[in-house]
């Protein structure tokens, strides 16, 4: 018995560590920033804000540089509808609306998880989401979102 106590505790001891993740209508995605952002925690509001491009910069003054899925993509969906509270189709009007009328213009697309990756390790103020199973390259952390 305290052999299996001793294994039990050595085995929860060297586990990973869990990843912050946002389960959304069968789709498990975790918000990752560049390593170099000290954020370790984003309110899913200020997340939001920084999708529809209402918040410019983190706290600091570093530059917020959203990167998004196709509109075509599960994962945007199940993302936009838990996060911006908004289904796909009101995105899409939601910025082309912004663009018709000369607001801003949507964050860019990038079609796949690796691009999506690729761009967040690349922009020191990047924000993106992957799957939550995503190997996360060393430049880029996922961070816990809050309500």
């Amino acid at each position: 018995m305290k052999r299996r106590l001793v294994v039990l505790l050595l085995a929860l001891a060297l586990a990973p560590a869990p990843r912050p993740v946002i389960a959304g209508e069968g789709e498990n995605y975790i918000v990752v920033v560049n390593a170099s952002n000290d954020v370790s925690e984003i309110s899913q509001d200020l997340l939001a804000r920084i999708f529809l491009r209402k918040v410019r910069s983190w706290r600091g003054g570093r530059a917020a540089a959203p990167v998004d899925h196709s509109l075509a993509s599960p994962l945007r969906s199940a993302f936009s509808r838990k996060v911006l509270s908004l289904s796909i189709g009101e995105v899409r009007d939601f910025w082309m609306k912004q663009t018709l009328s000369g607001g801003d213009v949507p964050p860019p697309v990038r079609a796949s998880e690796r691009e999506v990756l690729d761009f967040v390790k690349g922009e020191a103020g990047g924000i993106g989401y992957v799957t939550a199973d995503s190997t996360l390259p060393a430049e880029v952390k996922a961070v816990k979102v809050t309500q």
